[in-house]
């Protein structure tokens, strides 16, 4: 627990006095450590306090701490061994450690004995822990047999003061929940496969006034942590008959499968061993008879009929290796097929495991080589055209993906080199192409520069070409796309419209310009809520009388013939205003005008009808009530949203059917909308006791009139416009 390392490691503690720190447990401390003294390399290792005895907090019953490892990843590791030195010096099962494990940072058990542990746990009855789990490191010697220097550190192995070796009947009375007399090696093994965090976890009851814990005990200590494969499966797979000679596996090229089983430890033999390799039979077919073994015999591979290959290998000793070779034929390729992989099992009385190929970083992975199960094809998903650039400036930087199928490019990064990787013709001087290589199947091509020359009439038709050196295995003739035409496309300089000038504002009038797709519209309606209508003259303007000083007008404008969406502003008196729009398409998908019927007019013809209803009622009522023009302008905004209604085709019947049941939906609720505003405006007029009641409820009865009627018409339309005449 030297250096950055140590870092890594955290430690946590709960009603514990005395939680896990880092660093030398030193002797001659208040209290004085007699076992639990030095490291056993380095300067640091873990222990519940530096000097003197474990306490936990006297207020709680009892407590626990826990160091944190950093996470290791097993999943390249099939059996995994774990070494720790560990002392340890405990109240008989009322304290103890032991270590955990979790592969999912929730769930945490005990690493249990396994395999040929050495030291792993001397205690099962640690009362502390609960449950069935109780086994860990705990104990302590009797006063007459403490001995300082129980064990020596840097010793081989440890040795008493008193002559017994490591292993001797005095230590074995470990099994006797007593003390360590000071650091022991541990040792243990561990299933691989998984992402794994381990804790080493101490707890403790606080000291009980009886003779059985009325002690003070030194805790627990742990140094030279360290986990390692006890196991590998490596496994190759390669091309041992290679029929047309082009490096990738095709359907009646021959593979060699090899398989190395290693045993790294130093004392635990692997036995049960047996291998299975169930093959992708809709890819591979066993060649019978080419399994070999090493060790052990073949179960299945060897005989008529057989399909998968199974070898029981006995034991493996430790420190030894085994080899399995066999062969296998590729019968059946798809065509999205870019490789063939093949994975075996390993199973034995300690663990089981998956091959790994080691020639990937990737852990337990399966063993592979490169396949390809049709035409190799180059695509540009985004198309072959470089762009100019919106300035019209002759500015072009424009990127085309070139994306490769079943092959892979001979680079994975950096650019291609023109003459070497790529030709193009066509391109003009001031314009540069560079080729980029963002992956083993896809390029970046870019052209970028000014032109000079850049009219519509200057486009530029590109003749590009990968060379062979441009692709890892198939010369360029036989891949599709490797040449291609591209365009570098150029647009006429846009003049900008002349800006249409406002006309110059006039006292008491509201005025402007009426501007529809950047053109000055004549005969456009422009609707002033409270003054009345008029039409633009030629030029597009218009001007109304009547304006009052302080008010804000709602300006509405539609043409006559209802071709371009209705646009809107607020004016107030004196102010000259520039009213825009953009033409509208009432049939945006290009349905049979039969079939359009007149809905559109009928929409229009509400519109204009409610609107002239509204405001000569306004101008019936009253011209001085600011709240009840801000109703009528809701509402007539509001009309003018129906001719808005657009007509969708019918896919299922090619466009000769249009469905009109969501407009009509709509339109119904949009007058409903109308009638209830146009109320609400009728309601405050009379609250108001303005002038002329009886034009108020002239216009309410027209409301109601115009909405029943249009309601009508709209329900009377058919559901699809193929029935209209």
């Amino acid at each position: 627990f030297e250096g950055a390392s140590a870092n890594e490691w955290k430690s946590f503690s709960m009603d514990m006095q005395t939680p896990f720190v880092l660093g030398e447990p030193m002797a001659g401390g208040t209290p004085q450590k007699d076992w639990i003294i030095d490291t056993t390399s380095g300067a640091n290792a873990w222990v519940t306090g530096l000097t003197g005895f474990y306490q936990v907090d006297p207020t709680q019953p009892d407590g626990f701490t826990e160091v944190l490892s950093p996470l290791f990843d097993l999943r390249a590791i099939p059996y995994a061994e774990i070494t720790m030195n560990v002392a340890w010096e405990t109240s008989v099962r009322a304290a103890g450690a032991r270590l955990d494990q979790t592969t999912d940072e929730m769930n945490w058990e005990p690493v249990e004995a396994n395999g040929d542990p050495q030291n792993w746990y001397n205690a099962n009855d640690i009362d502390i822990f609960g449950g069935l789990d109780r086994e860990g490191w705990g104990g302590y010697k009797t006063t007459g047999d403490r001995d300082p220097d129980f064990f020596t550190r840097g010793q081989e192995p440890y040795i008493s003061s008193a002559g017994f070796p490591y292993g001797s009947a005095v230590v074995a009375d470990l099994a006797d929940n007593i003390g360590s007399g000071g650091y022991v090696p541990a040792r243990n093994y561990l299933q691989g496969g998984e992402r794994t965090r381990f804790r080493v976890f101490f707890a403790g009851k606080k000291e009980l006034n009886s003779s059985i814990f009325n002690r003070s005990d030194e805790g627990f200590a742990f140094d030279d942590f360290t986990i390692k494969a006890a196991a590998q499966i490596g496994k190759t797979l390669q091309l041992q008959n290679d029929v047309n000679g082009d490096g990738i596996a095709d359907v009646g090229d021959t593979l060699l499968h090899t398989v190395v089983i290693d045993n790294f430890t130093n004392t635990l033999d692997f036995t049960g061993l047996s291998y299975t390799d169930q093959l992708p039979d809709d890819q591979l077919a066993l060649v019978v008879g080419s399994v070999t073994t090493t060790a052990g015999t073949v179960g299945s591979g060897n005989t008529a009929g057989n399909t998968e290959v199974s070898v029981n290998l006995g034991t493996l000793n430790s420190l030894s290796s085994m080899t399995i070779t066999y062969q296998t034929t590729v019968v059946s390729l798809d065509a999205d097929t870019v490789e063939v992989c093949a994975q075996g099992t390993v199973v034995t009385d300690q663990f089981n495991g998956m091959s790994d190929d080691l020639a990937t970083a990737d852990p337990a992975d399966s063993s592979c080589v490169s396949a390809f199960g049709s035409d190799a094809v180059v695509s540009y998903p985004n198309g072959t055209t470089f762009a100019e650039d919106v300035s019209n400036t002759g500015l072009v930087n424009a990127t085309i993906t070139a994306s490769l199928q079943n092959e892979q490019f001979s680079q994975t990064s950096g650019t291609f080199t023109a003459g070497t990787h790529y030709t193009v013709t066509g391109l003009s001087s001031d314009l540069t192409m560079t080729v980029t290589v963002s992956s083993a199947s896809t390029l970046q091509i870019n052209v970028q520069g000014t032109a000079a020359a850049h009219e519509n009439a200057n486009d530029q038709t590109l003749q590009f070409a990968l060379t062979d050196n441009a692709f890892a295995v198939r010369p360029a003739s036989e891949v599709q796309g490797a040449s291609n035409s591209f365009l570098v496309d150029f647009e006429d300089v846009v003049v900008p419209p002349t800006p249409v000038p406002t006309p110059a504002p006039e006292a008491n009038k509201i005025n402007g310009v009426v501007v529809i797709d950047g053109q000055p519209v004549a005969g456009a309606t422009v609707y002033v809520v409270g003054l009345g209508i008029v039409t633009t003259d030629a030029n597009g303007n218009f001007s109304i009388d009547g304006a009052i000083a302080g008010r804000t007008y709602k300006v509405f404008v539609q043409s006559q013939d209802g071709d371009f969406s209705q646009t809107q502003t607020s004016a107030s008196s004196g102010q000259s205003v520039s009213i825009t729009g953009a033409a509208r398409n009432g049939n945006p998908q290009s349905c049979p005008t039969q079939d359009l019927s007149n809905l559109l007019d009928r929409a229009d013809s509400f519109a204009r009808t409610l609107f002239f209803r509204a405001d000569n009622t306004f101008n019936s009522i009253s011209r001085e009530e600011p709240q009840v023009q801000e109703q009528l302008n809701s509402f007539v905004e509001a009309s003018l949203g129906l001719p808005r209604t657009r007509l969708r085709c019918d896919a299922s019947a090619g466009c000769t059917r249009v469905s009109l049941k969501p407009q009509k939906k709509q339109a119904i609720r949009r007058l409903a909308s109308l009638r209830r505003t146009a109320l609400r405006a009728n309601k405050l007029a009379k609250q108001r006791r303005v002038r002329r009641k009886g034009a108020a409820k002239r216009f309410a009865r027209n409301v109601r009139g115009i909405f029943t009627r249009a309601k009508n018409a709209i329900r009377k339309l058919p559901k699809n416009t193929d029935q209209c005449s």
